[in-house]
């Protein structure tokens, strides 16, 4: 009887100790949580711009791969360039809060009357200072224009018919497309007047001190996105100081990058100058078709003279179309002239058949130009599909 009183004492003091051990780990106990080491992106709406002295606000976003429990804090500095404090205003510490993914920070290029010379602003988001996330800083330059009353400042920018890719993922009209701002003394990109080609939209000065005459503003591509194809559409605007205010011109569907090469181009507008004023009228025009007027020859030919099987090509003229194959000429050869008219639009595209490496075709242009297919010819067979459009510089 004796030891079951012990027991029983001792038993109850073993409850009250782990009742008592309870309630303390229920006070102190809260449970620990540690920050990550996060990374950081950061994705600019603009790339290096060329740009006069306009109030223009360039905005950019800090995106965390995580949030954080603490917040994340970037600097943001100058570290290069000719122009001063007075010339920007920026966002100098940038803060993404505890729970957010991402923040905004932007750079304004301030307007001011002073006559200056081109300045230029290096700026760098992010650096060893960086608190709570790793990343790796970001550096962008601005190239700031100044002008004078007798100066005329044009302004392109472009945006993309659809602003997404395939999968339905957005693409910046500049990353799709890095486009060439031309200023010509003919409707043309010859550019010899003067050329903008920065790594966003475009700006160029025409200097007050540029003879009088008549100016064509034209844009031409540098480089475009290869994987889609999207209709751009154009934006140009001309300044100058206390006389042209925001004079604008929007050309919808003006050009796409189904051809890129440097004889595609837009005429955007028509610039008369006299002495320190401008008359601007817009044009809205692609290059002309290439010059097909003349005498053109083919000769079409099959090594076995069984004709070309099936196989034949298509000219159209004007967008009248005519079917031609060496079976016209009793199937070894058959030798065609046609006469085209001045300004004409002109194709030529060629048809597969069978036994294609039999089958040779040459074309003599009127100016000279000599297009040779086939086998033995060429060391290729003659390709299928389009062979030559006037419409199409870029053959």
């Amino acid at each position: 009887m004796k030891i079951n009183i012990i027991k029983k004492v001792l038993m109850l003091f073993a409850l009250g100790a782990i009742i008592i051990s309870c309630d303390e780990d229920q006070q102190v106990g809260a449970s620990v949580s540690t920050p990550s080491s996060p990374t950081i992106s950061i994705a600019l709406g603009f790339t290096n711009p060329t740009l006069i002295e306009n109030d223009t606000e360039h905005t950019y976003t800090v995106t965390l791969s995580e949030t954080q429990i603490v917040d994340v804090k970037l600097h943001v500095d100058q570290i290069g360039g000719t122009a001063s404090a007075d010339d920007y205003e920026m966002t100098t510490s940038l803060v993404i809060p505890a729970g957010y993914l991402s923040a905004s920070g932007s750079i304004t290029i301030l307007n001011d009357d002073l006559i200056e010379d081109t300045e230029t602003l290096q700026i760098q988001i992010g650096g060893i200072t960086t608190a709570n996330a790793a990343l790796t800083p970001v550096t962008t330059e601005f190239t700031i224009l100044n002008y004078t009353t007798g100066d005329l400042v044009i302004d392109m920018n472009w945006d993309m018919s659809i602003a997404t890719d395939d999968a339905g993922e957005e693409i910046s009209a500049t990353a799709f497309a890095d486009m060439i701002l031309f200023v010509s003394s003919t409707p043309d990109n010859a550019g010899d007047i003067g050329v903008a080609d920065g790594g966003s939209f475009e700006t160029f000065v025409l200097d007050g001190d540029t003879p009088d005459g008549t100016y064509y503003v034209v844009a031409g591509f540098y480089e475009a996105n290869e994987e889609i194809i999207r209709t751009l559409d154009f934006g140009i605007e001309f300044n100058q100081a206390g006389v042209i205010n925001g004079e604008s011109y929007d050309f919808p569907g003006a050009m796409s990058n189904e051809a890129t090469c440097d004889g595609i181009y837009y005429v955007l507008a028509e610039v008369t100058k006299t002495g320190a004023s401008y008359a601007i009228t817009p044009v809205g025009e692609t290059q002309p078709p290439l010059d097909v007027e003349g005498e053109w020859y083919f000769d079409m030919q099959d090594v076995y003279q069984d004709g070309w099987d099936g196989a034949y090509i298509t000219v159209t003229i004007n967008g009248v179309s005519t079917d031609y194959a060496a079976d016209d000429g009793g199937g070894a050869q058959f030798e065609l002239y046609l006469d085209v008219p001045a300004g004409a639009t002109m194709s030529i595209t060629y048809t597969s058949g069978d036994w294609e490496e039999e089958h040779h075709l040459y074309i003599l242009a009127p100016d000279g130009t000599e297009y040779v297919y086939g086998a033995q010819w060429s060391g290729s067979n003659i390709p299928a599909g389009t062979l030559f459009d006037n419409l199409n510089p870029c053959g």
